[in-house]
């Protein structure tokens, strides 16, 4: 009997324990983190070794780089690494052991960071930039952008890709399989039969097209205004600018896009799989896009509720995460 008593506690303990973990998924939100843009820059707010500033949110990077005007890190011998910009050009870098670091509040696991000088980027972009968050710090999470709503929300994921959390804000309407070329989350597109690889760039601040794709056919494009494009040490490239015709990404349907077009070779020499081009924040601009790395997706999601519900919801996330920031 007392046996049976036992048997019958340590199952009535299994599912008590079972219904609070149901309840706790069910009550946890996801992150928010309000964002500016900064021309077609994402810009966020972040906070390093205790040191606040301005932060640029890079999909395109592949680790976290500080500016070495407010981070001195030192100069590891045996470690002589180098951040390449999209002209290829080098900027030696030092190394700094990142003790503590949030993104507005959301804690982000500690890591080595590269320290190179990032003066002339902010110059270009006229206000204080302390570094550039990049894939290392987001890559466990599945990070939706808002551009409506100038938010972007991180959901914690398990080891297949799936939420731990929820939004009623948002209802999944699609979704595009995603393939890594290095760090560089890619989608697959078609121009004229051919198919493409195109990377996913939260740091570009436009839509990009290899150059060699059009080789002989530049009098078919539409060209608009050319563009300058300036690399970390503020060197310039003219590129230019045009309108092409039925890019098809994905399952979508062929449209015409604005793209600049560029020679894309010294990117693609630090990359395990050469893209054919860049889709850049114009790009994430026209939906409410999602990139999952460990589901290897890229969602689509749509505001499904009012903005009165809209509101109500943010109230919450803002209380989560003031909630969050008491706790660290």
């Amino acid at each position: 009997m007392n046996a049976m008593k036992h048997t019958f506690f340590r199952h009535l303990l299994a599912f008590v324990l079972f219904a609070q973990r149901l309840l706790a998924q069910h009550d946890a939100m996801p992150y928010l983190v309000p964002f500016e843009l900064v021309g077609n820059t994402i810009v966020v707010q972040a906070t390093v070794n205790g040191i606040d500033g301005n932060f640029i949110l890079d999909t395109g990077s592949p680790a976290l780089v500080l500016n070495g005007s407010y981070f001195e890190g030192i100069q590891v011998p045996w470690m002589n690494q180098a951040v390449s910009d999209f002209h290829g050009e080098l900027s030696k870098a030092r190394h700094l052991v990142v003790e503590s670091m949030d993104i507005d509040g959301l804690p982000v696991t500690g890591e080595t960071a590269l320290v190179v000088n990032l003066a002339p980027l902010e110059q270009t972009k006229g206000i204080p930039i302390h570094g550039i968050i990049g894939y290392t710090n987001f890559n466990e999470m599945e990070m939706l952008l808002d551009f409506d709503k100038q938010h972007a929300l991180f959901f914690p994921t398990n080891k297949k890709g799936e939420r731990l959390c929820r939004s009623s804000s948002y209802r999944l309407t699609d979704s595009l399989d995603l393939k890594m070329s290095g760090h560089f989350p890619c989608i697959q597109a078609v121009f004229e039969g051919k198919k493409l690889r195109l990377g996913i760039d939260t740091g570009a601040e436009a839509n990009v097209l290899q150059s060699k794709l059009l080789k002989n056919k530049m009098g078919e494009i539409t060209l608009t205004k050319n563009l300058e494009v300036r690399g970390i040490k503020n060197q310039r490239k003219i590129c230019p600018r045009g309108w092409i015709k039925n890019l098809r990404i994905g399952h979508w349907e062929q449209e015409d896009r604005e793209m600049v077009i560029a020679n894309l070779d010294e990117l693609n020499s630090n990359l395990n799989l050469g893209l054919d081009g860049i889709l850049g924040v114009p790009f994430l601009k026209e939906r409410k896009l999602a990139i999952n790395y460990k589901s290897k997706k890229i969602y689509v999601w749509e505001d499904a509720v009012g903005t009165i519900a809209d509101q109500e919801e943010l109230k919450k996330l803002e209380a989560n995460k003031g909630a969050a920031k008491q706790e660290h």
